[in-house]
């Protein structure tokens, strides 16, 4: 069983689950929601919450509309955070060649010239509300 702290730690969530965690709840999950996730995993059938069930298909659907890849949506993640590219690196264990790489290619894919139109598109798209790997700390390059 996997408790998930959050609701935003959805890639986490999914981390656990491809490890073998046998389900997942939020933290806020009431007592009667982990009862019964306890339940179905004793049944042998996986469990995760609805809340965590909803997240997992808005960034579904934010992917499969996406143009940009994983690792550009988890660089143009941090990068939207406020990251420096080596803060984005160190968080995705990449160089910050590769980083500053990935940035480019998502602006020629998307038109964008700088940094704030890059959020503007994170918070636009839903993309913003994804904590992942990049993670929502750092500062201004």
């Amino acid at each position: 069983m996997l408790v998930v702290m959050t609701e935003a730690e959805v890639e986490f969530a999914t981390s656990g689950m491809e490890a073998g965690a046998a389900g997942a709840i939020t933290l806020n999950s009431s007592t009667e929601e982990f009862v019964q996730a306890m339940n179905w995993i004793a049944l042998g059938r996986g469990y995760i919450s609805s809340h965590l069930a909803l997240e997992l298909m808005r960034l579904r659907a934010v992917r499969d509309e996406s143009p940009l890849s994983d690792r550009e949506l988890d660089v143009l993640t941090g990068l939207a955070f406020g990251q420096t590219n080596a803060e984005t690196a160190e968080n995705l264990h990449l160089s910050v060649r590769t980083v500053e790489s990935h940035r480019a290619s998502i602006q020629h894919k998307l038109a964008l010239q700088s940094r704030s139109e890059l959020v503007a598109y994170a918070i636009g798209h839903g993309i913003l509300g994804r904590e992942n790997r990049a993670g929502p700390h750092g500062s201004d390059d």
